[in-house]
């Protein structure tokens, strides 16, 4: 049983608690077993596993695998939550180079992990398959947006493109439909298609607004100023899915 911080594999973990060091990192930290549960079902490649010595034996009878046993003491000071601290996995990062569906969700600099936590979640419930941000959006990887994802992390495609890339893809026959505030149509386009929301306060770029083919407003009966943009997106992705 491990309980010093000097062990080689504790050591990595440790350092992904720092967020410079996590982007950069092939890896990334899956903290309890229900997340566990997500990443086997997908087949991520899971390159270790460290499991308290409370809960080393449900690890074998739930999921058939030995994980390196680790003190109780140790497990708390490595995790980053209360909950799911039985495990604490090491995985290897994943990014999608398949083709893109006709659907496609674009964040331009979105900056909190839980918002793309939620909106990947979503869009997996939906049946969305491609999540799409741009370079200067908080990291996929971010320990708030893998646990805010509920294990769909492991099931949505995910890619970061810029404005250039984007632009190609009209090219190729995709439609950009920017989300604003005060957009001038509610019509729901079909076809390929690019759905964009911007970050959270300052909203699409000027750029990125040119570059739309339309613009879709979500109407607002009440008084509220605004919708938070995982509710937005939740909101068009269902529309967008419907047609």
């Amino acid at each position: 049983m491990i309980s010093s911080l000097n062990n080689k594999i504790v050591k990595e973990i440790r350092k992904l608690s720092n967020a410079s060091y996590a982007r950069k990192s092939d890896h990334f930290m899956v903290e309890g077993f229900t997340m566990l549960e997500e990443a086997l079902k997908t087949g991520a490649h899971i390159e270790e596993v460290l499991v308290s010595e409370a809960y080393a034996e449900d690890l074998f009878d739930n999921f058939n695998i030995r994980g390196t046993v680790v003190s109780e003491d140790l497990i708390k000071k490595l995790s980053q939550t209360v909950s799911g601290r039985e495990s604490i996995a090491l995985v290897k990062k994943r990014f999608s180079n398949e083709p893109l569906s006709d659907l496609i969700i674009y964040l331009e600099d979105i900056s909190d992990p839980g918002n793309l936590g939620t909106i990947i979640r979503t869009a997996d419930a939906f049946g969305i398959k491609d999540v799409v941000t741009s370079h200067q959006s908080v990291d996929f990887y971010n320990d708030k947006v893998v646990r805010s994802s509920m294990g769909s992390i492991f099931r949505v495609n995910f890619r970061s493109l810029d404005l250039e890339d984007l632009q190609s893809l009209k090219t190729d026959g995709y439609k950009i439909v920017g989300t604003l505030p005060h957009g001038k149509s509610k019509k729901i386009m079909t076809g390929k298609t690019i759905v964009a929301f911007g970050n959270e306060s300052k909203g699409l770029s000027d750029e990125l607004v040119a570059m739309c083919d339309d613009k879709f407003t979500i109407p607002m009966r009440g008084d509220a100023e605004s919708l938070n943009l995982g509710v937005a997106a939740g909101i068009l992705m269902y529309i967008f899915t419907e047609v």
